[in-house]
């Protein structure tokens, strides 16, 4: 069975590194397997071209990435900026602010209806899993879908 995922850009990063994270790398296998199909953000995508730009060496890892966004990207696009607006007004209104690229990777989320894999389990999403009350914070078993360690945002329908 396959299933449509969105990709953090940390989970992008941890298969990128020289010694691959484990539990990315079965992550993407199961992508090449076509067990999953992948997303990714323009925003996600431009934190990567940026974080290669000051990186040693970054000829080499611009290549990396480049190679590794074969993925389809969901923008940020009208619908995810009003829907960006509406979370980032509510969260002021009380007095509490996301990180302005996390706050649009999840409205890319939200209005795209996809579970977007993460492992921010103790960072942003974490601290603002409160704030973003129309997710669902699940951590799945490998035998779920996803490999065990991901944390994954589900838009709740």
């Amino acid at each position: 069975m396959e299933t449509d995922v969105i990709l953090d850009t940390d989970v992008i990063i941890d298969y990128l590194k020289k010694k691959p994270d484990p539990t990315a790398t079965q992550l993407f296998h199961r992508i090449k397997e076509g067990r999953l199909t992948a997303h990714t953000t323009s925003i996600s995508a431009f934190e990567l071209y940026r974080g290669a730009r000051l990186a040693p060496q970054p000829e080499k890892r611009m290549l990396e990435v480049k190679g590794i966004l074969w993925t389809v990207f969901l923008h940020f696009d009208e619908a995810a900026a009003n829907t960006a607006s509406e979370i980032s007004v509510a969260l002021e209104k009380k007095g509490e602010l996301i990180e302005v690229r996390d706050l649009f990777i999840g409205a890319i989320a939200r209005t795209s209806r996809l579970p977007l894999v993460t492992k921010n389990r103790h960072n942003e999403y974490e601290d603002n899993k409160n704030k973003l009350s129309d997710f669902h914070f699940l951590l799945l078993s490998y035998s779920q879908h996803i490999v065990t360690g991901f944390l994954v945002l589900f838009y709740e329908l």
